[in-house]
């Protein structure tokens, strides 16, 4: 069985690392975790160490260091206010595997409220072209961000 996990809020950073360094205290977290769980893939929900939280703000230059670090695929939640730049840095920086479940399901949602807040539509053919619409656009996009970048040669 293939296991993929990813670390939660971790409260107290500083007290992690000797040199109290928050990124390095992140990493060694992240490479502990990783050898303690034996998992196949460590989702790092874009660690943001400015907040001493796992949050949607990727922070690029910790994502090489723990590439470094752990030796299983690193994943990423595509999430609002990640953009297609913060996405193409993760993926330069060493993320190999993206979700895009939430945010093409944010898209649908809010394309269908906005569809229906007109009290003119009534076919459903026509709300659910404008969802069917947008949720393609954001597939586009996504898929464009994804696909200009290389990804990082292994030196293995």
């Amino acid at each position: 069985m293939f296991a993929e996990a990813g670390l939660g809020p971790v409260h107290d950073w500083h007290t992690s690392s000797p040199d109290r360094n928050v990124a390095n205290a992140a990493v060694q977290l992240a490479a502990d975790f990783v050898a303690r769980t034996n998992i196949d893939a460590l989702d790092v929900k874009a660690i943001n160490t400015a907040e001493r939280t796992i949050g949607v703000s990727p922070e690029g230059s910790i994502i090489p260091r723990l590439r470094k670090r752990v030796r299983v695929p690193l994943v990423l939640e595509l999430n609002p206010p990640m953009t297609n730049q913060d996405l193409q840095r993760s993926i330069r920086a060493g993320i190999v595997k993206i979700h895009v479940g939430s945010t093409l399901e944010m898209t649908f949602r809010g394309a269908l409220r906005r569809s229906l807040r007109s009290d003119r539509i009534v076919d459903p053919r026509f709300y659910v072209a404008s969802v069917r619409t947008a949720s393609t656009e954001r597939a586009s996009a996504v898929l464009e961000a994804i696909s200009c970048c290389d990804p990082p040669h292994s030196s293995a």
